[in-house]
Order: structure tokens, then C-alpha cells, then sequence
């Protein structure tokens, strides 16, 4: 399993799990883009590592440099119908698993003078959780890269920077203790409490739309929707809940005022999906899934705000037999 300090390594390349949207919104709000080619550390904000928002799972966050899709269309919606019914026959298995792509800008600054430049990481990070609650993380650190070509030779063209490296790490899987509870909703819920969700969709929405409310951070009454909206879409992926309560999940969200669908974009990986969108916490601020209506599978999950935009590809979800095992990142790359 991991030690303490294999745990403290993680959180110092990933980020510290926050598995609260209004807290991401805020952050958001505060994080500086737009650091100029040769900026000083003084100067320029470096951009947060951030965890998702919607999942409980150990997982790791991305910035991805991407502009929102355009305004969607409500023409759409019966798609998430279909998902629903979708995820009611999805397979049951031993595990519950997550595999997620990352690529994240490390806040650190290398270099000398005006010749300064940041990194960027790419990982792959799965989660499994067995029917006892128990969890495992599988970790494969991809090559890293420069962003600036020229501060780079400029720095001697090093392959290493500290922890990271242009070099791909070698994949690992290890037990992780301590970590019995999911996030849904506003609410710590155990496994066995999970199975107990609603699996009818009013019922669903109604108890995640009172978590939220009581939840250990304070909602606005204009947020309630779109926290709403984050905390059903974490269901989708993020949390090994039942077939049933997924499929209330997608139905939920069709019901739900704000929520605009647009079918036929294409996530970050190239692959085509349905994209929902909706208005999250903060002035201007979306929260987006994007899913393939066939496998009712979520291919990504964003958040877009004042700052910047932060997104997780989400290459596999859903139950396994395979046992936990170190990624294979086969032909990915960062």
C-alpha cells in the first residue's frame, strides 16, 4: 500500500483533493492565466493544480488550453434519455473502475533571467474500489514538456526537472487505506450508503439538491441549480453506485431548467460525444460533461470559469473483474 510519504509525493504533483464545485469556482476566480513567454515568477500567477470537483475518487486534474464549445441546443435531450436506459444494463463486476488522463501546468518556474518557463505533466491515474469499500490506485507518470522552446535550450535543454521528466515513469498499482467514504452530493457517504441512493430520478435530485444545501460549505440560493447539476454528474463516473441510480442521474439532469445539450463535439481526445452543459457557481462559470450516448460512458467532465478551464478525460468507468493492476498507457502519450 502507499506510505505516508508516497501519499504527500502524489498530492505534491496532483494536487490535495477538493471535491467541492463552489470551492473550484472560487479558486478559479482567483487563478491568473495568461502568463506572458519569458514572464518572472514574480510577475506571472503560476496556474493551480487542481482535483476534480464531481469525483471522490484519487484522481488527477487538468488544465487543458481549450475555449468552450458554443451555446448548446436543447434539441438534444432525449440523447440523455437513452443513456439512461443505457446505464441501467451495464455490467455489474469485483471492482469499480476509474482511469483518468491528466495533463497539468506545475506551478514551479525554471530558468535564469528573462529566460524563464514552466512544465508541463501528463499522467494516468485509475482508481479501483471493491464491493468492501477497500481501493487501490494505479499511477503511470508520462513524459513531461516544456512551454517555452526557446527558455528551454535558453536553460541548457535539461530532460529533468526535479520529480518530473521528459521520460515516462514506471507504471504502479498500490492499496490505499483510510479512504472507506465517497463524496456525493454534499455529503461522506460508506459504500453500503452509495448502494441506498435513489434510483428514481425526482427522488434522486431532491436528496442530492439537500445534501448540497447541508453540506459543510454554504450554497446560494442562485448556486443550488448548478451545484446541483456538478454533484449529478459526479454520480455518472465518479462514485461505484448502482445501474439504477446512474440511470436516475442522466434523467435528472435532462429535468433539470439550465441544462443544455449539444450532440456531435468532440472531447479533447478526438472522440465524438454529447456534450451537457450548465451554469455552475460564479459569474460566467460551466460545468460540461461530455458522454458517449451509446455506453452512456463519460468521456470528460470541465469546468470553465474567469480563469481558465480545467478538465479530466475520463478514459475507462464502470465495473471490472480485472484486478487492480499499474496502467497500461499502451500508445498514449503526454
Amino acid at each position: 500500500m502507499f506510505e505516508p510519504d508516497e501519499l504527500n509525493r502524489i498530492r505534491e504533483l496532483y494536487g490535495t483533493p477538493e471535491p467541492d464545485p463552489l470551492a473550484q469556482a472560487r479558486v478559479f476566480a482567483r487563478v491568473k492565466t495568461g502568463a506572458t513567454r519569458r514572464t518572472a515568477p514574480k510577475i506571472g500567477l503560476a496556474i493551480a493544480v487542481m482535483m476534480a470537483a464531481v469525483t471522490p475518487a484519487v484522481v488527477a486534474p487538468m488544465l487543458w488550453p481549450s475555449a468552450p464549445a458554443e451555446t448548446p441546443t436543447l434539441m438534444g435531450r432525449p440523447v440523455l434519455l437513452a443513456a439512461a436506459a443505457e446505464a441501467e444494463r451495464a455490467p455489474q463486476g469485483t471492482y469499480w473502475r476509474v482511469a483518468l488522463k491528466s495533463r497539468v501546468i506545475q506551478p514551479d518556474w525554471f530558468g535564469k533571467g528573462r529566460d524563464r518557463y514552466q512544465v508541463e505533466t501528463s499522467a494516468v491515474m485509475e482508481t479501483w474500489i471493491d464491493r468492501s469499500a477497500r481501493r487501490w490506485i494505479g499511477l503511470a507518470q508520462l513524459p513531461a514538456r516544456p512551454l517555452d522552446l526557446d527558455a528551454w535550450k535558453a536553460d541548457g535543454s535539461p530532460r529533468r526537472w526535479g520529480v518530473w521528466a521528459m521520460k515516462a515513469g514506471t507504471p504502479e498499482v498500490n492499496r490505499v487505506r483510510g479512504m472507506e467514504r465517497f463524496r456525493a452530493g454534499g455529503a461522506r457517504l460508506t459504500f453500503e450508503e452509495l448502494q441506498g441512493l435513489p434510483a428514481e430520478s425526482d427522488a434522486l435530485r431532491a436528496w442530492v439538491k439537500k445534501s448540497v444545501m447541508s453540506g459543510d460549505r454554504p450554497v446560494q440560493p442562485h448556486e443550488v441549480e448548478g451545484v446541483t447539476a456538478s454533484a449529478l454528474g459526479g454520480l455518472l463516473y465518479g462514485v461505484p453506485v448502482m445501474p439504477e441510480v446512474r440511470a436516475a442521474a442522466f434523467r435528472a439532469l435532462a429535468a433539470l431548467p439550465s441544462v443544455q445539450v449539444e450532440m456531435g463535439v468532440r472531447d479533447p481526445e478526438g472522440r465524438t460525444g454529447t456534450a451537457v452543459t450548465w451554469s455552475a457557481s460564479g459569474a460566467g462559470a460551466q460545468g460540461r460533461l461530455i458522454i458517449d450516448p451509446v455506453t452512456s460512458m463519460v468521456l470528460s467532465s470541465s469546468f470553465s470559469g474567469e480563469a481558465g478551464y480545467r478538465t479530466e478525460v475520463v478514459l475507462e468507468s464502470g465495473w471490472t473483474d480485472e484486478k487492480p493492476a499499474p496502467p497500461d498507457v499502451g500508445e498514449i502519450t503526454g
